[in-house]
C-alpha cells in the first residue's frame, strides 16, 4: 500500500509543469541594457517608442531607425538616408485596404524630409516626402484616422497624409514652435511665450501671448495650466483661450523646473520643481491638494499610469502609490536618464515597462510589477527571518483575485508558499506575517500568475541578482499565457496576381507543432508547418496566387489535426483589366487596311477563352483565344479595311464564349481620302472606246457650269445693297459685324464641295477650275471689312502692371533683406560656433528665385505667395538672431557668470538650470563657455557641461 501510494505521488509531480526561475529574477528590474549609438551622442537624444512589445529608436550615427524587442533583440535597422531631427512617430494602423492594416514608423530628417517604414520588417514606405521648411525638433501629432499626421515645422504645421502621399493643410504661425500636442478635437500649439489652439482642419481658434517665457504645461480636455519662468502657475480655458486664475509657486517648486509637459488626473495638476516636492494642485480651487517629498531632484516631469507615479530623478527611476502617496520601489540607471522616458502598460508580465536613454546613448529597458511586498517588520530570529507586511496594488481595472506568498532560499529554491487573502485593483491591503528559515527572497502570486521576487531578506539587492542562475523549481504553477492570432492581407487582389498574407501569434496551446493553411475557392492552397513553445511568439508568411473572383479565402490554425482557429480573411479577388495593350496607326488612307496587335492578359478566370472582336467604321473582324490560366497573355492579331472615311473610333470588344460582353476599349483612328492628283487627264486617252463618253459629258458639264455662274452673277447685280445703310449697321455698332460675317455662309461653296462624289468617274481636277474664279469675287466683298475686330478675346487679359511693380520692389528689398541677415549671421555665429537656422535662409533665397520665373511665366499668384512666404521666414529668422545677439552679447557676462557659479558649486552646469538662456541656444551657451575657458578642463556631457578637475 505504501508503494502505491509512493508512486502516485512520483507519478504527480512527474506530470507538474516546470518553470524556470533564475536566482537574479527581481523585480522591479532593469531587463536589458542596449548600445544603440555607435558613440557618444553630443545632441538630445530622442524619445523611444512602443508598439506591439517592440521598442523603436533613433541610433547609429543619429541616422539609423532600430526596433529592439522587449526582450532585448534587435529586430531590424534601416538607414533613413539623414540625420533624424525629431523623436520618432508610429501610425499603427495605416489601411492598405479594408482588411490590410500596416503600422508605419515616421522620421523627419534635417534635409527636411519625411520618411516612412514599416513596422513589422523595417521596409521603406515613404521617401524623399520634401518638407515645405524644417521641423522644430519636436515628435510629431497623430490625428488617430490612420492616415494624417501633424508635423511641427520651425513656424509653421504642415497637415500630411502618409497614405495618399499629400499635403492636407499647411498653417504659418507667428512664433517658433517649442511644443505640440493633439487634444482629440484640436491642436494646442505652444512657443517661448506664444500660444495658440487650431482646429485639427488648421484653422485658428484662438491665440495668445504670454508677458512671461513658459516653462513647463498641463492640458486636459477642459484645462490648460502654464507655468511661467517666474514660476507663476496660470490656467486657462482650453476651449477658448479665456484666463481663469493664478497661482504663485516659486516658494514651493524652487529655482528650476523641469520643462515640457506635466500630467492633469482627476482635475489636478501633479507637477515637480527642483525641491524635489511633488506637488498635486487642485485647478478648480487653485490650492495645493498634497504632496509628496522625495528629497531627490528631479530631471523629467512625473508620469502617471493607472495607480502608479513614476519620478525620475537624477540617476534613477522611483515608482509610488499615487492615490496614498506610498513610495514603493526604485531602480538605479547606470548612466543617468538622457531622454525622455516612454511608459507602456505590459500585460503580458502584469506590469508597466519603462523605455529610456542615458546620456552615453544606452538604451535601458525597466519592468515595474503591479504588485508590491511593502515591508512593515523584519525580525532576525533562531529559525529564520519573521517578517510581517502587505501587499499594494498599482492596477486600476480587474477583479479581485485570491493572493499567495512564496519564499526562497538564497540559492533561489522554493521552500514555502501559503494564501494571504485577496486583493483588488487600486488596494493596498493583505497584511501577511511568515517565516523565512535563512536568507532569501519573498515573491507573489496573483490567482494563477507568479510574480519574480519582489522583496530580498537578510541580503541587499545586489548580492540576490549577482547569485550565479540557473536554478529550476518544481511548481504546479504556470504563467497564464492568453492565445493571440493576427494577421495583415491586402484589401483586394486581382485574379492572375501574387499575394502576401503576413500572420503574428502568441501560443497559448498545449501545441508545440501548429500548421497554417491558406485556403479558399478563388487561390491556391497553402499551408506552412511552424514550431512554437508555449507561450513563445511565432510569425510567418504565406504566399498564394489569385485564380479567380472569390470572397470566401480564410486562414486556419490547426494543432494535431484539430483546427484551433478558423478566421475569415476579408480579403476580395477581383476581375481585373484584360486588353492589356492596342498597338495600331493612328490614321491611314481609305482603302488600306489596318493591321493591329490586341494583347490580352486573363485577369478574369482561370483557364478562361475570350472571343475578341475588332470593329472601325462599317467593318469587323474576330477572333477567339486559346484557352488562358490566371495571368497568362496571348497577342492577336487583326487586318481591316475601312469603307469609309473621316474621324472614325477603333472599337475593341472582348466577349465570353457564351457572348457576353465583359471589357470594351476604344481608340481613335483617323480615315483620309487619296491626293485627288492621283488622277489625271491621261488616264481618259488610253483607249478610244471610252474618251468618246468623258468628251460628251464635259460639254453638258461646261454648259451647266456656264449656265450656273451666269445665274450667280445676275443675282449678285439684282440684290439692292444701299451704301448708306452698310455704313450705318457696320461703323457704329460693331457687335453686328457677326451678321455681317454671317452672309458669307450662303455661298454655293459647300455644294461645289460635296457635288464631286455624285460623280463615279473622279472629275474633280475640273471642278476646282471651274470654282476659282467665284470664290475671289464673293470674298473682297462681304469678309473683308470685318476682320480688324477679332482680337476682343485678348482683350480681358490686360497685364497687371501695379502688381508686377510691387512684387519685383519686394523681391529686390527682401534680396537686400537677405544680404543685411547675413552679414548680421556672419557675426553672430562666430559666437555661437554653429550655423542659426541655415536651412531656412536658403530656402527663402531659393523661394526668391522660384518667385521670379513665376513672375516671368505671368504667374502672380504662385509669385506673390512664394514672396509672403519669404517674409515670414525672414521674420522668425530675425528674431532668433535677435535673441542671440541679446544672450551671447548683450547678457553673455550674466550668462558666464551663472555657468561658473554652477560649477563651483556642483562640479557641473545643467543646461536646464540655466532658465535665463532659451532651450534652444542653452547648450550652444554651454559649448562657448567651454571654449572661452581652455585652462579649465571642462567635458560636455550631453546636457550638462562637467567640470573633470581644476
Amino acid at each position: 500500500m505504501k508503494r502505491a501510494l509512493a508512486l502516485i505521488i512520483i507519478l504527480l509531480l512527474a506530470s507538474a509543469n516546470t518553470l524556470s526561475v533564475y536566482c537574479h529574477d527581481f523585480s522591479p528590474s532593469e531587463v536589458f541594457s542596449l548600445r544603440i549609438y555607435s558613440s557618444k551622442p553630443m545632441f538630445s537624444i530622442p524619445k523611444p517608442i512602443v508598439y506591439n512589445y517592440t521598442i523603436y529608436v533613433a541610433g547609429g550615427q543619429g541616422s539609423d531607425v532600430v526596433a529592439v524587442s522587449t526582450d532585448g533583440k534587435v529586430l531590424w535597422s534601416q538607414n533613413v538616408g539623414g540625420f533624424i531631427a525629431t523623436p520618432l512617430l508610429l501610425v499603427p494602423d495605416v489601411p492598405l485596404s479594408p482588411t490590410k492594416k500596416e503600422a508605419w514608423v515616421i522620421a523627419l530628417t534635417e534635409a527636411p524630409e519625411l520618411r516612412a517604414l514599416d513596422a513589422f520588417n523595417g521596409g521603406l514606405r515613404l521617401y524623399g516626402v520634401a518638407l515645405p521648411s524644417t521641423s522644430a525638433g519636436i515628435q510629431p501629432a497623430y490625428a488617430g484616422d490612420g492616415r494624417t499626421v501633424f508635423l511641427p515645422l520651425q513656424s509653421s504645421i504642415q497637415a500630411f497624409d502618409v497614405r495618399s502621399r499629400s499635403e492636407l493643410w499647411f498653417k504659418n504661425l507667428t512664433f517658433r514652435i517649442n511644443f505640440l500636442k493633439n487634444l482629440g478635437d484640436s491642436l494646442l500649439v505652444l512657443g517661448r511665450n506664444d500660444l495658440a489652439l487650431l482646429s485639427l482642419n488648421g484653422e485658428i481658434i484662438w491665440e495668445r501671448k504670454l508677458n512671461q517665457k513658459i516653462e513647463a504645461f498641463g492640458a486636459s480636455s477642459s484645462y490648460l495650466a502654464i507655468l511661467l519662468e517666474n514660476k507663476t502657475l496660470v490656467l486657462m480655458d482650453a476651449k477658448k483661450g479665456i484666463h481663469l486664475s493664478k497661482m504663485d509657486l516659486s516658494n514651493q517648486l524652487g529655482y528650476s523646473v523641469p520643462s515640457g509637459e506635466f500630467q492633469i488626473v482627476g482635475g489636478a495638476a501633479v507637477l515637480v520643481g527642483s525641491s524635489g516636492v511633488i506637488y498635486q494642485i487642485d485647478l478648480k480651487k487653485m490650492e495645493i491638494k498634497r504632496s509628496i517629498k522625495t528629497w531627490i531632484e528631479p530631471v523629467k516631469q512625473p508620469i502617471i499610469m493607472e495607480n502608479a507615479l513614476f519620478y525620475f530623478g537624477k540617476g534613477l527611476v522611483r515608482e509610488y502609490h499615487f492615490p496614498l502617496g506610498i513610495m514603493l520601489s526604485e531602480v538605479r540607471i547606470e548612466g543617468g536618464i538622457g531622454s525622455d522616458p516612454y511608459i507602456f502598460k505590459d500585460p503580458k508580465n502584469r506590469g508597466y515597462g519603462i523605455a529610456l536613454f542615458d546620456y552615453s546613448g544606452v538604451l535601458h529597458l525597466i519592468r515595474f510589477p503591479e504588485l508590491t511586498i511593502k515591508i512593515l517588520d523584519l525580525k532576525e530570529e533562531s529559525g529564520g527571518y519573521l517578517i510581517e507586511g502587505y501587499v499594494c496594488s498599482t492596477a486600476s481595472s480587474g477583479s479581485r483575485e485570491s493572493l499567495r506568498i512564496y519564499t526562497l532560499d538564497k540559492d533561489a529554491n522554493q521552500v514555502g508558499e501559503k494564501a494571504i487573502g485577496s486583493i483588488g485593483p487600486g488596494e493596498c491591503s493583505a497584511r501577511f506575517s511568515t517565516l523565512l528559515p535563512g536568507k532569501g527572497a519573498i515573491g507573489l502570486i496573483l490567482g494563477d500568475f507568479k510574480f519574480p521576487p519582489n522583496a530580498v531578506i537578510g541580503m541587499s539587492n545586489e548580492e540576490w541578482t549577482s547569485i550565479k542562475p540557473g536554478v529550476t523549481v518544481t511548481t504546479t504553477t504556470r504563467p497564464a499565457v492568453i492565445p493571440s492570432l493576427s494577421f495583415e492581407s491586402p484589401e483586394s487582389v486581382i485574379v492572375g496576381e501574387k499575394f502576401t498574407v503576413r500572420v503574428r501569434g502568441i501560443n497559448g496551446w498545449n501545441f508545440t507543432k501548429l500548421t497554417l493553411k491558406l485556403t479558399g475557392s478563388g487561390i491556391d492552397e497553402v499551408t506552412k508547418e511552424i514550431s512554437s513553445s508555449y507561450g513563445e511568439e511565432f510569425e510567418a508568411e504565406l504566399e498564394s496566387f489569385a485564380r479567380s473572383v472569390s470572397e470566401d479565402t480564410r486562414i486556419l490554425l490547426i494543432g494535431d489535426g484539430s483546427v484551433l482557429r478558423d478566421e475569415m480573411l476579408y480579403m476580395r479577388i477581383e476581375k481585373g483589366k484584360i486588353i492589356e495593350s492596342v498597338e495600331s496607326p493612328s490614321s491611314l488612307n481609305l482603302n488600306e487596311s489596318l493591321d493591329l496587335n490586341v494583347t490580352l492578359v486573363n485577369r478574369y478566370r482561370d483557364g478562361e477563352q475570350f472571343i475578341v472582336r475588332a470593329e472601325l467604321g462599317n467593318s469587323s473582324d474576330e477572333k477567339m483565344t486559346m484557352p488562358l490560366a490566371a495571368g497568362e497573355s496571348q497577342t492577336l492579331r487583326f487586318s481591316i479595311k475601312p469603307k469609309v472615311n473621316g474621324s472614325l473610333q477603333l472599337l475593341i470588344s472582348v466577349l465570353l464564349s457564351n457572348g457576353t460582353k465583359i471589357e470594351e476599349s476604344s481608340k481613335p483612328v483617323v480615315v483620309v481620302r487619296p491626293p485627288p492628283v492621283t488622277q489625271t487627264a491621261q488616264n481618259f486617252t488610253t483607249t478610244s472606246a471610252t474618251s468618246a463618253i468623258p468628251q460628251i459629258r464635259m460639254e453638258y458639264l461646261m454648259a451647266a457650269a456656264l449656265l450656273l455662274l451666269s445665274l450667280a452673277v445676275a443675282l449678285l447685280l439684282m440684290r439692292p445693297r444701299p451704301p448708306k445703310k452698310r455704313v450705318e449697321v457696320i461703323a457704329p455698332i460693331p457687335r453686328e459685324v457677326p451678321e455681317v460675317v454671317e452672309t458669307p455662309k450662303v455661298e454655293e461653296v459647300p455644294e461645289a464641295e460635296e457635288y464631286p462624289e455624285e460623280i463615279p468617274l473622279g472629275w474633280e481636277s475640273i471642278e476646282e477650275k471651274i470654282e476659282a474664279p467665284e470664290i475671289p469675287e464673293v470674298l473682297p466683298e462681304e469678309v473683308a471689312p470685318e476682320t480688324p475686330e477679332v482680337p476682343p478675346e485678348e482683350a480681358p487679359k490686360a497685364v497687371p502692371i501695379e502688381l508686377m511693380e510691387s512684387i519685383e520692389r519686394e523681391i529686390r528689398e527682401l534680396n537686400m533683406k537677405i544680404e543685411e541677415i547675413k552679414s548680421r549671421l556672419a557675426d553672430i555665429e562666430e559666437l555661437l560656433g554653429f550655423e542659426l537656422s541655415p536651412y531656412r535662409l536658403v530656402d527663402a533665397e531659393s523661394s526668391l528665385v522660384t518667385a521670379e520665373l513665376r513672375l516671368k511665366e505671368g504667374n502672380y499668384e504662385e509669385a506673390e505667395r512664394l514672396v509672403n512666404s519669404v517674409k515670414q521666414s525672414l521674420k522668425v529668422l530675425t528674431e532668433e538672431i535677435k535673441e542671440a545677439e541679446k544672450i551671447f552679447r548683450e547678457n553673455w557676462g550674466a550668462v558666464e557668470n551663472r555657468i561658473d557659479i554652477m560649477l563651483r558649486v556642483w562640479g557641473k552646469a545643467p543646461a536646464t538650470m540655466l532658465t535665463m538662456v532659451p532651450p534652444s541656444f542653452r547648450i550652444a551657451a554651454l559649448e562657448r563657455f567651454m571654449r572661452m575657458h581652455k585652462e579649465k578642463k571642462l567635458e560636455l556631457r550631453g546636457d550638462e557641461l562637467v567640470l573633470i578637475s581644476e
